[in-house]
């Protein structure tokens, strides 16, 4: 009796250290993952896989093409600044300004429309840009404090651009993507103006008015992704995984595309991330052939839902009016603003709740 104890309990033993030999495997393959969010600490990356392409006008053509030289100017005087004075200011904010110059090449391969990008540091096909980056290094190069005020004149540049651009912009995707980059651009300043004002000088505003300038150094920087209008979506770009030794996992792609962008229910946690103020879901999906819209809002908020089709041409769009905190819902019954039945296909949704906004994938088959 007393042996069959001693097997009884020295199996029990095998079996718990199995199980704890496969739940340790589990927690290391999980914390090696490295996250669908963009890293770099301000979460600038934009899924473009979850907005609709649209056709382009030639200013939004042009204003690729400039924008993904200007992004590269940043990156290319700021490596030029690092090599001269060492100061890491430089060299952390141009690894940002790579990510964002990726992220316009990454809308000119959308479009396949023809990249100005030069691989060279210091070579730029706009003759403005290339005379600009020569000036601007040299500039930088007479001291640490002119070096620093050509960053910030960089991103007042940056944020000034990219506000002209918006204004004759309504591509979704654009949109996008130049409103996270003006984000950015707007951490950048505060940094550079803050290192400054620690040396003794007070920056001024060269290309956004005065008040612009004060309202971003007052304010502090900003975390996650924001929407085509520039309102707060998600949070700071991080991994799902805790990373290796229980370390925050960092992600350094294209933005946080889910793996299934289609949720099936309000459980199912949408691109807004958690406690984003907004969630939703559609059903059913694909729609066949209606299909009811049910949102959760946070706060009450004034909510307005549109539906879009593959080529970011808006179909339907519906006022809600002022909505109280709690879940919602709203039919969509497949037919346009004229009434008349729309073709099966890829749509979206997008809902803006006040401040917070997303955008859903689904699909439409009859």
């Amino acid at each position: 009796m007393k042996q069959n104890n001693f097997y009884q309990h020295f199996s029990r033993f095998l079996v718990g250290m199995l199980v704890l030999t496969l739940l340790a495997t589990s927690i290391m393959a999980q914390g090696r993952g490295h996250g669908r969010r963009m890293g770099g600490g301000n979460g600038d990356g934009v899924c473009l896989d979850s907005l609709p392409k649209a056709e382009l006008s030639d200013f939004e053509k042009s204003s690729l093409a400039f924008m993904r030289e200007e992004e590269k100017l940043a990156h290319d005087v700021y490596l030029a600044l690092y090599e001269q004075w060492k100061s890491p200011i430089f060299r952390n904010i141009a690894r940002s300004e790579m990510q964002h110059t990726t992220q316009i090449g990454r809308l000119l391969n959308r479009y396949e429309l023809a990249d100005p990008y030069q691989e060279t540091v210091g070579v730029f096909t706009n003759e403005d840009l290339q005379k600009l980056y020569t000036d601007l290094v040299a500039a930088g190069k007479v001291s640490l404090v002119e070096a620093d005020k050509v960053g910030a004149t960089i991103e007042d540049l940056d944020i000034s651009d990219l506000q002209k651009a918006l204004n004759e912009i309504d591509n979704l995707d654009i949109r996008t993507v130049y409103q996270n980059l003006m984000k950015g651009s707007r951490n950048h300043l505060r940094s550079f103006y803050a290192q400054l004002k620690a040396l003794g000088v007070e920056y001024t505003a060269q290309y956004i008015d005065a008040a612009e300038l004060e309202k971003i150094v007052t304010t502090s920087h900003e975390r996650g992704r924001v929407d085509a209008d520039g309102n707060p979506v998600g949070q700071m770009g991080r991994g799902r995984g805790n990373g290796r030794n229980g370390r925050p996992g960092y992600g350094a792609g294209n933005g946080d595309c889910p793996r299934n962008p289609d949720a099936d229910s309000l459980n199912n946690r949408n691109r807004n991330g958690k406690g984003s103020g907004l969630r939703a879901s559609n059903f059913p999906n694909p729609a066949n052939p209606s299909t009811q819209i049910v949102y959760e809002i946070s706060d009450a908020a004034p909510v307005r839902l549109s539906i879009y089709n593959i080529q970011g041409q808006l179909i339907r769009a519906y006022d809600m009016g002022y909505q109280s905190a709690g879940n919602h819902q709203q039919a969509w019954d497949a037919r346009d603003t004229a009434g008349t039945a729309v073709t099966s296909g890829i749509y979206f949704y997008h809902i803006q709740a006040g401040d917070h906004s997303l955008t859903q994938r689904f699909s439409l088959i009859k």
